[in-house]
């Protein structure tokens, strides 16, 4: 990223350069975050009721943390498939939207709290993930004898409507650029 735009070259009065397109640098990732949000903000916009939705696990330590990640894509795709599923047998809703995945982290518990946020095209859509994610993450697991563990509080996952569709499109997109 230290290389990029350092050669300028200009021409009838625009400027010219080369990008070095790394994801840790903030101008190509600038770019890219722009041509995303040109991307789907046209079709959002054609959306009548949407809204943002945030899915979320317990909170890992850095030693755990790859394994619930890909556990949550693996979620999130089974999820995906069993409402397409249903959807093409005439019992259940299309599900539209974008989602993206985002992981902070708390330095005072040194742990990490990965998320989905997903922009919906419609509460009911929100509420059928919302409500699919629950029930898998907080399941009887019978073959192991375990009792039900809350892996995913219900209080902690959050619909809410959209009220500017540029702030949280760019709020969805911002982490799947980078």
């Amino acid at each position: 990223t230290y290389h990029c735009q350092t050669n300028l070259i200009t021409h009838n009065g625009k400027a010219y350069g080369d990008y070095c397109k790394n994801r840790c640098c903030s101008i190509c990732n600038a770019i890219r975050k722009a041509k995303l949000i040109h991307t789907y903000k046209p079709s959002i916009e054609t959306w009548s009721d949407p809204h943002f939705l945030t899915l979320t696990v317990k909170a890992q330590p850095k030693t755990n943390l790859e394994n619930w990640i890909n556990g949550m894509v693996k979620a999130m795709s089974l999820i995906l498939n069993r409402c397409r599923k249903r959807y093409l047998r005439g019992k259940g809703i299309k599900l539209i939207g974008i989602k993206s995945l985002e992981c902070n982290f708390n330095p005072k518990k040194k742990t990490y709290n990965p998320h989905f946020h997903i922009l919906c095209a419609s509460k009911d859509i929100a509420e059928t993930i919302k409500r699919e994610w629950l029930e898998l993450w907080n399941r009887d697991y019978k073959r192991t004898g375990l009792k039900r563990h809350r892996y995913a509080l219900t209080y902690l996952q959050n619909i809410r409507k959209v009220n500017c569709t540029e702030e949280d499109l760019i709020e969805t997109i911002k982490y799947g650029a980078k």
